[in-house]
């Protein structure tokens, strides 16, 4: 039996995202820290058979370690920009200490939290993200680049990329896309 390949489900928000991601790194220097959730399938390339994708995430190694080894590597020196990546259930389940800890210590990261409303990789669970906002919790730390994006406006993600991965402090892009499993079962 031959080995499954881990892919995106059609619709899904996280591919939109990752598009638009590699367009704005196709000629960067970067390296990409990233957590588990399904969106970690950035990593393994070559995802959904579409030749054109490369693997997008560097590490990989538990809940909130995007974030920490980020910082890490910023304070380590070095020489690229660094993107951390993280879901929404991982956010709240494990980055929000790492992510205060960035804040504090003047971490050059932009973290990228791709935000489908549930924890889509064991069963579209709700979790916090389906009452409280990500994008209020990241200003109350005090981090001033924060916005929330739809994760089909690709103008908008693509900009804000862009902007963010020249500026020399610590930026956050959420981006906020229903889950195409969880508005099935919601439209069902």
């Amino acid at each position: 039996m031959k080995p499954r390949i881990p892919f995106f489900c059609e619709g899904c928000p996280h591919k939109s995202t990752y598009t638009d991601l590699m367009e704005v790194i196709e000629t960067k220097k970067v390296i990409i820290n990233g957590d588990i959730g399904c969106y970690e399938m950035a990593g393994f390339g070559n995802y959904n058979n579409e030749n054109k994708m490369r693997d997008l995430i560097d590490t990989l190694y538990v809940m909130g370690s995007g974030i920490s080894i980020s910082e890490g590597m910023f304070h380590a020196g070095y020489k690229y920009k660094i993107i951390a990546l993280a879901g929404d259930s991982t956010f709240f389940h494990s980055c929000i200490p790492g992510l205060i800890n960035a804040f504090q210590n003047r971490a050059n990261i932009l973290y990228l939290i791709l935000d489908n409303r549930c924890t889509a990789m064991t069963g579209q669970q709700l979790n916090p993200s389906s009452f409280l906002e990500i994008e209020n919790i990241v200003k109350s730390i005090g981090i001033k680049n924060v916005k929330t994006i739809n994760s089909y406006d690709s103008k908008n993600l693509k900009k804000s990329m862009k902007d963010y991965l020249n500026n020399n402090e610590l930026s956050v892009i959420i981006s906020k896309g229903e889950c195409i499993k969880l508005r099935l079962k919601r439209l069902k």
